[in-house]
């Protein structure tokens, strides 16, 4: 019998719903065991037709939807446990930001706001003298240009992923990230005064009151200490 269609191995069953113990129950003993490799892993191999087969029937349904929704419910739990520390983790984020001069990154921002724009409207410019970033009032760059370093020169989105990845994952189980958006506000509040930290002269030339609001209602907080190096 050709090894590769006429046996499926017990990594492929679990990717198909099964569990060792319902291949025990339902199967019983593999029709091979292999053991390879450094640690001797035991491979376990089965009849193709005859998993097939089992795959139709009733028995198999309900067992599997069974371990599913086990399976579930401690995804869920492990999920549930770790996002209740996911506050705590943004609150002491430390934001590491690329040593580059402000004068350097300001116009990076700028450059990508016009590029941006450019891809947006299909012009490059909105007019014959002037640039996208000439279009905006002042105290608008300014979280232009913070976003721009957080999201493009530092490591600003391991922070935003996680915390994306916990709402995807319990969403997509039927439960709820509760702390959700309170995890984003104080992330995005430790992080900007991170920036601010790092390049005071930033906020000099512009004026963000919304801004200095989110800081003044997260005032009690205690920030952690700004490291700006980049992990090599």
């Amino acid at each position: 019998m050709n090894f590769e269609y006429g046996y499926i191995s017990m990594d492929e069953l679990i990717k198909r719903g099964w569990s060792l113990q319902m291949a025990k129950r339902l199967y019983g003993e593999p029709d091979m065991t292999v053991s390879s490799g450094y640690k001797k892993k035991k491979w376990r191999f089965f009849n193709r037709s005859k998993i097939m087969w089992l795959e139709k029937s009733n028995e198999f349904k309900k067992a599997k939807y069974s371990h599913l929704d086990r399976s579930n419910k401690k995804v869920v739990k492990e999920l549930s446990s770790e996002s209740m520390f996911a506050y705590e983790f943004c609150k002491s984020f430390v934001l590491k930001i690329k040593d580059f001069d402000s004068d350097i990154l300001i116009l990076r921002a700028l450059d990508a706001y016009d590029e941006v724009m450019s891809r947006k409207f299909g012009i490059i410019t909105p007019t014959k003298d002037t640039c996208w970033r000439h279009e905006i009032s002042r105290d608008k760059l300014l979280p232009i240009i913070v976003e721009y370093i957080k999201c493009r020169e530092s490591n600003y989105c391991y922070a935003r992923n996680y915390i994306e990845m916990l709402r995807v994952e319990l969403t997509k189980r039927g439960a709820e990230f509760s702390d959700y958006n309170r995890c984003l506000s104080v992330l995005e509040v430790v992080t900007d005064l991170a920036v601010f930290s790092k390049y005071p002269e930033i906020a000099m030339h512009f004026d963000d009151k919304a801004f200095e609001e989110r800081c003044e209602k997260l005032s009690g907080l205690k920030f952690c200490d700004v490291d700006t190096g980049m992990p090599q």
